[in-house]
């Protein structure tokens, strides 16, 4: 098959995330609709260079980059092994937030954590706490971005937020969480640091692939 400059960008895309459902490529795609996705997704795994990735639990299966997919992208990021379920719902809910962050910061550029701890392994930077994802803008430090679904011990958020405080890598960090109960847990242990530290409920997808609502402030 002929490969496209999308599809090589889409590989890029896919392996920032690890795995990500037909719902978040359609959306990455423009809005296509699901079966013209759906439809290049199978002629890319036919041709091997995605897979679907089968969990018991999964409605559908995830789809992620394979060895041959890596090795043409010449992406440095090792392909997704597999998919646990136990991560999954945030690891998919933290991929469709892409594009409202991309709505609230046009000029920007989403990276993901997996990709974020590769280009800090090949810099050789010391290993220490990503974000789920940065927002990285010209001229300007990045906006750290953490979704919050379940509640971290305190011990270890207060340590996450107090790293955050005392860095200067970013000029903001957004906590997304689900609702008010985990906005006020969070900003209990960001309240000395909220000229730095937002948190924001933001409507979770109501599907996998849901691309709507907005992050304000």
């Amino acid at each position: 098959m002929i490969l496209t400059k999308r599809d090589v960008r889409l590989f890029w895309w896919v392996n920032g995330w690890g795995a990500v459902t037909v719902e978040q490529v359609a959306a990455w795609m423009g809005g296509v609709g699901f079966s013209t996705a759906a439809r290049r997704i199978r002629k890319l795994c036919e041709a091997g260079f995605l897979r679907r990735i089968q969990v018991a639990g999964l409605r559908e299966p995830a789809i992620a980059l394979t060895d041959y997919g890596q090795e043409v992208a010449r992406d440095p990021l090792p392909p997704l092994p597999g998919v646990r379920l136990a991560t999954w719902h945030h690891d998919k809910t933290m991929c469709s937030m892409e594009a409202r962050i991309l709505r609230r910061f046009p000029e920007s550029v989403v990276i993901p954590e997996r990709r974020l701890r590769t280009n800090r392994l090949m810099a050789g930077a010391p290993p220490k706490h990503l974000p789920d994802a940065e927002a990285h803008r010209a001229g300007v430090r990045p906006i750290a971005f953490e979704l919050e679904l379940t509640p971290k011990a305190p011990g270890r958020i207060q340590e996450i937020l107090t790293a955050y405080a005392t860095s200067r890598d970013y000029a903001s960090v957004i906590y997304l969480v689900p609702d008010q109960r985990m906005k006020r847990y969070v900003q209990r242990f960001a309240a000395d640091h909220d000229d730095l530290i937002k948190v924001h409920i933001v409507n979770m997808p109501s599907s996998v692939g849901g691309h709507g609502g907005a992050i304000n402030g």
